[in-house]
């Protein structure tokens, strides 16, 4: 697992150059304020969605960004049923965002092997933006 000074780093180095996200005000203050509260509103949705989130927004953050780019796994195994209950079934994964990338058979049917991004909900403010929220050599290595 980085740690989260580490990735802190990484983040700052790599995203040094990242435009800004046009859609912030002006201001550093009010880009601040703005982003935060942005945080803020997610952090408030991961909790209700029922997510189990730390009780600071800006651990939880670090928490989120550490998923970005993360795959999560499943394996299924579907029964030698007819074309369309098997294609009912996959389709049904596939509405959850699971990609099947393998199938081999098993038994009586069929082992199909998903993947699918894990959630993330910091994802779509730019890293840019983010790296804001940290000051300079916070979350130094634990």
């Amino acid at each position: 697992m980085i740690q989260s000074g580490f990735l802190l780093l990484l983040l700052t180095v790599a995203l040094a150059g990242c435009a800004s996200d046009p859609d912030l005000p002006a201001s550093p203050d009010d880009r601040m304020a703005a982003l935060k509260q942005r945080v803020q509103k997610l952090y408030q949705q991961a909790r209700e969605s029922g997510q189990q989130v730390p009780k600071d927004a800006l651990e939880w953050a670090q928490q989120d960004l550490s998923r970005v780019g993360d795959w999560e796994y499943k394996i299924v195994d579907l029964p030698r049923e007819d074309t369309e209950s098997r294609q009912a079934r996959l389709n049904e994964l596939g509405s959850e965002r699971w990609e099947a990338f393998w199938m081999e058979p098993a038994g009586n049917g069929i082992r199909v092997y998903l993947k699918r991004r894990s959630k993330s909900w910091l994802e779509k403010i730019p890293l840019s933006e983010l790296r804001r929220l940290w000051p300079s050599g916070a979350g130094g290595a634990e």
